[in-house]
C-alpha cells in the first residue's frame, strides 16, 4: 500500500511553487512517459541513475502517486540527480521493460544503474513527496552504517534475492544507532519482503510488535496492512489487535499520509469487519472521507483518484446507485480512460441493471488495453451469467482469451489467462 516521512498528507498538485524572493521558482521533474531507452541514454549521458515509476491505469494507488506527489513541486530538488522516467507496464510499448525489470506490485518505483540497466532500489508501495526524497537519499548512502545496510537491501530486494533482503534488513533493525525515521521504512521492507517469502507468522509478529513505537505516517499504515494480512494468513492471535490499530489510523486525519493509503486503511478494516452494523457504520465514516477529498481535488484525474474506493464503500454501505453520477462524470471528464466505464458496469451489476451494465462495460472494452482487458472481459462474463445468458459469458471470456494469447504480456499473465480458461470450461460444460 504505502511508505512515509512525516510530510502533508495531501501534497499539493501544483507543479511548481514560489521559493524566497528573487530564487527562482522550484518545479516538479519532467517526466520521459513510456520511453524508456531514450530516458537510459540521457542518464547514461549524464551520468546518473534513472528513477522509474511503473503503474498501471487501473492502480489507484499509481493514479495518486501521479497527481499528488510525483506532479509535486518538492521533487525537483532532485532533478538534477536522476532522469525521470514512468513506465505503463500495460502499454504493449514497455514489454521489453516490463520482461526485464519483472514487478510483483503496483506501483513499483525504481531506481535503476543507467551504466547496467540494472537495478538499485525497487520500492513497492506509495510516498509523501518528502519521503520520497529521503528514500532516494538513501539508495546513495556510502558509509558503512544502517541507511548503507538498509539502501543494500533494498538492491537485494530489487535483483530478487529476497533471502539476502531479509537478512540485511533485519542486520539494519538491530543496529543501534539508526533513526526513528529509517527503523520504520526497514520494518516496511521488511515486512514486505516476509509477506513474499511468505513468512506469514514472521510478518504478523514483527508488525505487532514494532507496530506501536512507529510514527503514525506511511510506513505504519503499510507494515499495519501487510501485517494484517499476513495475521490472516497465519491465523495469528495478534490479529484483532493489528486490526484495531489498522481502524484506529484509518480514523486519524492528522496522519501525514497520503489519502489514497488512508482509504487503503479503511478498506482492510471494513473487509475484515464480521459484524454488519459495524461494517456498514465504517463504511460510511470512508465514503464521507474519500467524498471530502474528492470535493477537494483540484482537476477531473485527482479527483477520480478516489473512485475505486468510493464504490467500493458505497456497495459495503448497501448503496452502490450513489457511485452512478460519480463515475457519469469521471467518464465525461476523462473520456479516454476505460476505468469509469468499467466501474459504472460494476455499480450497475450490483443494481442488477444488465443492460446498462453491458452498454458500460462494452464502452470500456472499446478503451481498454493490456492485460485489463483479460479482466473486462471477465466483467462482461459475470454481467451476462447473472443475466441468465450462459452462453454469452462464454463468447465475452473466449474473446478476453484470445486477446491475451496474442498480447505482449502472455508470458507474464498465464495465471490470468489459466483462471478464464477454466471458467470458460466450467460455463461449456
Amino acid at each position: 500500500m504505502s511508505a512515509c516521512g512525516g510530510g502533508e498528507a495531501r501534497p499539493p498538485v501544483a507543479s511548481a511553487v514560489s521559493a524566497a524572493p528573487g530564487a527562482k521558482t522550484q518545479r516538479a521533474p519532467a517526466f520521459i512517459e513510456d520511453d524508456y531507452p531514450r530516458a537510459l541514454q540521457e542518464a547514461r549521458t549524464r551520468g546518473v541513475p534513472v528513477f522509474v515509476d511503473v503503474w498501471a491505469p487501473w492502480c489507484h494507488s499509481c493514479v495518486s502517486m501521479r497527481a499528488y506527489v510525483l506532479s509535486d513541486a518538492r521533487l525537483g530538488a532532485l532533478a538534477s540527480d536522476f532522469v525521470f522516467a514512468a513506465v505503463d507496464a500495460e502499454n504493449p510499448a514497455n514489454a521489453a521493460f516490463v520482461a526485464a525489470h519483472p514487478i510483483s506490485a503496483y506501483p513499483t518505483l525504481f531506481v535503476v544503474d543507467a551504466r547496467t540497466d540494472t537495478p538499485l532500489l525497487a520500492w513497492e508501495g506509495t510516498a509523501t513527496a518528502e519521503e520520497l526524497t529521503q528514500l532516494l537519499g538513501d539508495t546513495r548512502a556510502g558509509a558503512a552504517d544502517a541507511a548503507a545496510t538498509f539502501a543494500k537491501a533494498n538492491r537485494a530486494k530489487a535483483t530478487g534475492d529476497l533471502l539476502g533482503a531479509k537478512t540485511l534488513f533485519l542486520t539494519a533493525l538491530d543496529d543501534p544507532k539508526a533513526s526513528r525515521e529509517l527503523r520504520d521504512r526497514t520494518i516496511e521492507g521488511l515486512t514486505n519482503v516476509l509477506s513474499q517469502r511468505k513468512e506469514f507468522d514472521a510478518c504478523a509478529h514483527l508488525v505487532a510488535r514494532e507496530h506501536e513505537a512507529m510514527r503514525p505516517g506511511t510506513s505504519r499504515a503499510s507494515a499495519l496492512a501487510l501485517g494484517a494480512s499476513c495475521a490472516e494468513e497465519s491465523h495469528a492471535a495478534s490479529l484483532p489487535a493489528i486490526l484495531a490499530a489498522v481502524t484506529a489510523l484509518a480514523k486519524d486525519g492528522a496522519a501525514p499520509i497520503l489519502a489514497d493509503d488512508r482509504s487503503g486503511l479503511f478498506e482492510v478494516a471494513v473487509d475484515a469487519e464480521p459484524r454488519p452494523e459495524v461494517r456498514i457504520g465504517l463504511a460510511k465514516e470512508w465514503a464521507a472521507f474519500l467524498e471530502a477529498e474528492a470535493k477537494r481535488a483540484q482537476k477531473p484525474a485527482a479527483r477520480a483518484v478516489f473512485d475505486p474506493h468510493r464504490l467500493l464503500a458505497y456497495i459495503a454501505m448497501g448503496d452502490p446507485g450513489r457511485a452512478i453520477p460519480m463515475l457519469e462524470a469521471s467518464e465525461r471528464d476523462l473520456p479516454r480512460d476505460y476505468n469509469p466505464p468499467a466501474r459504472l458496469a460494476r455499480a450497475y451489476l450490483e443494481l442488477r441493471r444488465f443492460d446498462d451494465a453491458i452498454a458500460a462495460v462494452d464502452r470500456a472494452l472499446a478503451r481498454v488495453y493490456g492485460p485489463r482487458t483479460m479482466r473486462v472481459y471477465n466483467t462482461k462474463a459475470d454481467i451476462l451469467e447473472r443475466k441468465g445468458d450462459p452462453k454469452g459469458a462464454a463468447d465475452a471470456l473466449a474473446a478476453g482469451i484470445a486477446f491475451m494469447k496474442k498480447s505482449a504480456f502472455t508470458a507474464a499473465n498465464e495465471a490470468l489467462i489459466g483462471a478464464a480458461e477454466a471458467r470458460l470450461a466450467k460455463l461449456r460444460r
